[in-house]
């Protein structure tokens, strides 16, 4: 995550930004591999991950009624969000609740691409930078 992120967080809040975690760029491309194995796709292509998703209608991430909860409202809830970076950067991986409190610092509409799953890993969720918003459901 781009640290200028923390700082506005920590400057508009005046609470420091809740701990995640960086992986290292091997261990990123190691849960990639997972996740692609899982997908039959390349997960780090975010144009083949949304070919072949299913478009999740009436929800757009840049509404001010958006909440990512939503988004996991079906499934069991997940201890850790894990956050791939449409630029090839390191995966973050972040307690559920505080990525769901500080989504508006963590993705920026008209800047960030990023694809989303839990750490039970039924669900993914690719958020495009102009708030649209697929789902893939990972096979076996």
């Amino acid at each position: 995550m781009d640290s200028f992120k923390i700082d506005i967080f920590e400057k508009e809040t005046q609470r420091k930004f809740p701990p995640y975690k960086t992986l290292t760029m091997e261990d990123s491309n190691i849960v990639l591999r997972e996740l692609s194995s899982h997908c039959y796709s390349d997960v780090s292509d975010f144009n083949k991950i949304q070919t072949a998703s299913e478009l999740v209608k009436d929800i757009d991430a840049t509404s001010e009624d958006f909440h990512v909860i939503r988004l996991f409202a079906d499934t069991q809830p997940p201890n850790e969000i894990i956050v791939i970076w449409s630029n090839e950067s390191a995966i973050d991986i972040f307690n559920y609740t505080d990525f769901c409190n500080c989504f508006e610092y963590i993705w920026y509409p008209s800047s960030d691409d990023i694809l989303i799953t839990s750490d039970i890993g039924n669900v993914m969720y690719l958020i495009r930078h102009d708030g649209v918003i697929f789902r893939i459901i990972p096979q076996g």
